[in-house]
């Protein structure tokens, strides 16, 4: 498959996810033609799902499609977490089916609405979910891949470790290596 725009958009934002360091990720990208966009992402869907990668689109508004690229096992797992699990399914989520669970946000989003729990699908630790809820966004302790209100430590170390797994996945797309060879 020659690569494409959006291939490398899928690496430069969503390598942490292809390298199974985190659950899912999230890149808008243009939608002018959207039936071009859906071949496409069925193409490199029938070389990723057989690794457990899948990407859909989340909404399209204003010819940008917001894409969300995520491991279903890996967010089956985050979902089973009690806390994790509890928190969506007040927030009215059914989180015992992944499938569901990004239907609903699907709708969500769809609405208009950005919620707040979309980091939960991205792997962000619940702590730092429930922190930027509870403070509207503000008095974080660090920000990077998210705002950071717990363990500044360890948010920091996953920080440098997406940074430079970016920076190794795009040099090895650059040298020809293809979405699906970069993905674990």
């Amino acid at each position: 498959m020659k690569q494409s725009c959006l291939q490398k958009r899928i690496v430069r934002y969503c390598s942490p996810t292809l390298a199974n360091m985190k659950a899912g990720s999230l890149f808008t990208c243009s939608a002018e033609d959207t039936s071009a966009l859906g071949r496409e992402i069925a193409e490199i869907n029938k070389q990723l799902n057989k690794k457990d990668v899948f990407i859909r689109v989340l909404n399209i508004t204003d010819g940008r499609a917001l894409i969300y690229v995520y491991r279903r096992n890996m967010l089956a797992d985050d979902l089973r977490q009690e806390e994790v699990s509890s928190f969506l399914e007040s927030a009215g989520y059914d989180p015992a089916d992944p499938d569901k669970v990004i239907r609903s946000l699907r709708k969500r989003i769809s609405s208009g609405e950005m919620p707040h729990e979309i980091g939960l699908f991205l792997g962000y630790p619940f702590q730092d979910v429930l922190g930027f809820i509870e403070n509207e966004g503000r008095n974080y302790l660090c920000l990077g891949c998210w705002k950071v209100y717990c363990d500044e430590c360890c948010a920091r170390k996953k920080f440098y470790q997406f940074k430079e797994c970016k920076c190794q996945y795009m040099r090895m797309f650059d040298q020809g290596c293809s979405v699906s060879d970069l993905t674990a």
